[in-house]
């Protein structure tokens, strides 16, 4: 997967070993997360084994969206990763050219709006396709940030939730990025997404999700409570180089998830043995540790 670094964290333990922690940028979803990922492991008096490049000449920006079990609900997953399917249709993103992306994901179409699972407006109704808005608000984190798109104004192009999404610690403020798209047709209402390319350019989608300590019995049968099987992470990103099957991994993680929930959980996961969710309770040694991961100020040296 593909992340914005924002900051570096190197914590020294009492026998000089070190890791490497780097604190992501550009993030936003259920909650205002400190999201980290660990990236190097140096023994002392060894070298350091990294588990991370830095593609920068490849990828130009990235935004992550990012939720949890208490943070997102099922069928907001299955109509999230349908959403960014169509998105990879447009293909490459081409000098001039305007964009639409309440057309480019199907809502003003009665054949695709029909591939849509029911789910939640911000407003807490049910309606079809609800919850791609948070496709809406990445692209809009995204864009906001690569250099040659104009993405019209507020009011115009672009529209907020009346609750936003929680942006991260390194991310824009709200109202510069937070994005929705809403279609009524007998209502004559329409709030879209606009925005132009000055230059070429594609999307890279890198999505995951993996399973929460959930039973599928404690979730809503039809996928629409507010609680999760899944945590899910998904990054976008800015590259001229085009990406090669964003499409069917899309398509194919979307029929997994759709599988698991109609088999109850029966049938698993992508790499559902290797990724798990885990949590630690805070001891001193664990608070310390993270109080080191955030901090609003340079430590004093004796606290590295």
């Amino acid at each position: 997967m593909n992340f914005e670094v924002a900051q570096k964290r190197v914590l020294i333990d009492k026998e000089g070993n070190k890791i490497e922690i780097q604190l992501l940028g550009n993030t936003f979803g259920g909650k205002n997360f400190v999201a980290a990922i660990l990236t190097g492991i140096e023994k002392k008096n060894s070298e350091k084994n990294s588990l991370v490049s830095n593609n920068s000449e490849e990828i130009e920006d990235v935004s992550t969206y990012i939720v949890t079990k208490d943070s997102v609900y099922p069928n907001k997953i299955l109509n999230i990763l349908k959403a960014f399917g169509y998105l990879t249709d447009v293909g490459q993103l081409k000098k001039d050219e305007i964009y639409y992306y309440l057309s480019i994901i199907g809502l003003d179409n009665r054949e695709m709006l029909k591939s849509y699972e029911d789910g939640r407006n911000s407003g807490g109704s049910v309606v079809t396709a609800g919850g791609v808005c948070a496709t809406a608000t990445a692209l809009s984190s995204l864009l906001y940030h690569v250099e040659g798109v104009e993405i019209y104004p507020l009011g115009v192009g672009r529209w907020t939730h009346p609750g936003p999404y929680a942006q991260g610690p390194f991310s824009p403020y709200w109202k510069e990025v937070d994005a929705t798209v809403a279609y009524n047709r007998e209502a004559g209402m329409r709030f879209d997404f606009i925005w132009k390319m000055n230059r070429n350019g594609y999307i890279k989608i890198d999505p995951q999700i993996f399973p929460t300590d959930v039973d599928f019995s404690a979730t809503d049968e039809d996928g629409l409570g507010h609680i999760s099987d899944v945590n899910a992470i998904i990054s976008l990103g800015f590259t001229e180089d085009e990406p090669i099957g964003q499409k069917e991994n899309l398509q194919n993680l979307w029929e997994r998830y759709f599988e698991y929930r109609e088999s109850k959980h029966k049938q698993p996961l992508p790499m559902q043995n290797e990724l798990k969710e885990n949590s630690f309770s805070q001891t001193e040694d664990v608070k310390r540790a993270m109080e080191l991961l955030y901090l609003m100020k340079e430590p004093e040296e004796s606290q590295h």
